[in-house]
């Protein structure tokens, strides 16, 4: 697991979101279910995680 994946678990577990691990290994985010955005395991380019973490943002959200 990637350092900035544990630190951003930890922050959204104390948020109340979910987290969980595909068999693919990206990391799904979840509140009260529904998936509310996913982290690539391997992010192909540099905005690959400000992308993911907009929806995150725009639910109040901040790490």
């Amino acid at each position: 697991m990637k350092k900035n994946h544990r630190e951003l678990m930890k922050g959204l577990h104390k948020a109340g979101f979910m987290t969980k691990y595909t068999t693919k290994r990206h990391l799904l985010v979840l509140l009260d279910g529904q998936v509310i955005t996913c982290f690539a395991g391997t992010p192909s380019d540099h905005r690959s995680w400000r992308n993911s973490m907009a929806p995150l943002r725009r639910l109040g959200f901040a790490l």
